[in-house]
């Protein structure tokens, strides 16, 4: 506890009086050092107004508050809940996502009837809840300690996965079946997660630590320039500039940075002939009609007819493909018209919405760089899949989380809500009180 007048008796009444009204009693030796630190503050003013020292501990003590009214409000700051809107939110997206399925499939959208897409993704759902409730009650903070393993887990992964010739959305045989996993998507989470541990208030300005802090930012691109998967590279990039900008590089930094990056990406990029092709395409579907822009004015074409209410249950195995997972907006808007499709993306908003709301009332600074890369990633997604699917962005296999069949990356979506969640029950730090 501080120094000073912490020992005097009116303060310890007052420290006791407050922390009688919080019910989590391993925090009030940090509260009551938070309060003492204050009252000192306050009392070293009053000193130096004239005040004797027994009226200047009575006059900080009495600009603190009344000590039960102070108590019962850091105890309601401290109460270890998790975001229920947040989490309801997230299972109204799930059970959107498993109505869709099952309609695709029992209605006749699918081509694959006998992969049993329905009964996957309840598995799916299950086990994503039971990932995300895990991550809800540990302590995230235990995982700065495994920060730098997470980070060679990562790119363990995508090594094993790049030696026995599986693509980064294929499939793993698990005990015999084959189990739906997106390497991409996998080794994103990872990154971000070990990164908010290695960079958590990392010194930019020292010349040596920022070539540092760029090389452990920039080495994952590697694994999706190995896949030569541009969406993901940008995606990633996203998630890294917010992770850098939280964890306490000035903008200058972000723009150098982004510099150096962009450079080699560039290059990758122009030597890419399937890369420039899927970029000229996208620019002009026309130029290739029956190849890769065939999906571009296809989309168009069906979105441009469905009107407000949709076709209903009409929807064909041929008329668009993968439509339970990159392009599942596509059956929803066809069959249930623009109307539903805006409903969704106001509830996807407020979702997003809810997400950056909590971040901000983070105090911890892992908690606050970890928050801030997984939703920047998530949301990166969410914002990819659905100006992708409008036109306004380049297709590029990426899912709309947790609506879309995703296997391994639904799995990671509920586990970064479960960070999320985990992280909203213990962002509370006791800060100056309000004097009431």
């Amino acid at each position: 506890m501080g120094i000073g007048i912490g020992e005097n008796n009116i303060v310890q009444e007052y420290l006791e009086g407050v922390c009688s009204e919080i019910k989590r009693k391993k925090i009030h030796p940090e509260i009551k050092d938070e309060l003492v630190t204050h009252m000192e503050e306050a009392y070293e003013y009053f000193l130096e107004q004239g005040m004797n020292e027994e009226r200047a501990v009575e006059e900080a003590v009495k600009q603190m508050g009344e000590a039960a009214a102070v108590g019962k409000q850091l105890n309601k700051v401290h109460r270890q809940w998790p975001d229920w809107l947040l989490l309801m939110d997230t299972f109204l997206l799930s059970i959107i996502g498993l109505a869709v399925i099952y309609l695709m499939e029992f209605r006749g959208a699918l081509f694959w009837e006998d992969l049993d897409f329905f009964r996957k993704s309840t598995g799916y759902t299950v086990l994503g809840v039971a990932i995300l409730a895990g991550l809800t009650f540990m302590d995230y903070r235990r995982l700065r300690h495994f920060s730098r393993y997470i980070y060679g887990f990562g790119f363990a992964l995508w090594g094993f996965v790049l030696l026995t010739g599986n693509t980064p959305a294929g499939f793993l045989w698990v005990w015999g079946r084959s189990v739906s996993f997106n390497v991409l998507g996998v080794t994103s989470i990872l990154f971000v997660v070990a990164l908010a541990g290695l960079l958590e208030e990392w010194d930019w300005k020292d010349g040596k630590r920022f070539v540092a802090g760029v090389g452990l930012l920039g080495a994952p691109v590697i694994v999706f320039f190995s896949y030569h998967s541009t969406v993901y590279i940008a995606i990633y990039m996203i998630a890294a500039a917010f992770i850098m900008k939280a964890s306490g590089a000035k903008i200058k930094h972000c723009i150098a940075t982004g510099a150096l990056v962009a450079v080699p990406t560039a290059i990758f990029i122009a030597k890419s002939y399937r890369i420039r092709m899927q970029l000229l395409t996208f620019i002009n579907p026309e130029r290739d009609p029956n190849g890769m822009g065939w999906l571009n004015i296809q989309m168009h074409q069906l979105l441009g007819t469905v009107g407000l209410t949709g076709k209903g249950f009409d929807f064909a195995p041929n008329m668009f493909p993968s439509v339970h997972s990159e392009f599942v907006l596509v059956y929803i808007t066809y069959t249930f018209g623009w109307i539903a499709t805006i409903a969704l993306f106001a509830l996807i908003a407020g979702f997003i919405w809810r997400m950056i709301r909590g971040a901000f009332r983070i105090r911890d600074s892992y908690g606050r760089v970890m928050a801030t890369g997984v939703i920047a990633l998530l949301v990166a997604r969410f914002v990819w899949n659905v100006f992708m699917v409008l036109g306004l962005l380049p297709i590029g296999g990426v899912v709309l989380p947790f609506i879309s069949y995703g296997g391994s990356q639904f799995i990671v979506d509920m586990a970064i809500i479960g960070i999320l969640s985990g992280i909203y029950r213990r962002r509370g730090k006791v800060g100056s009180p309000v004097s009431v």
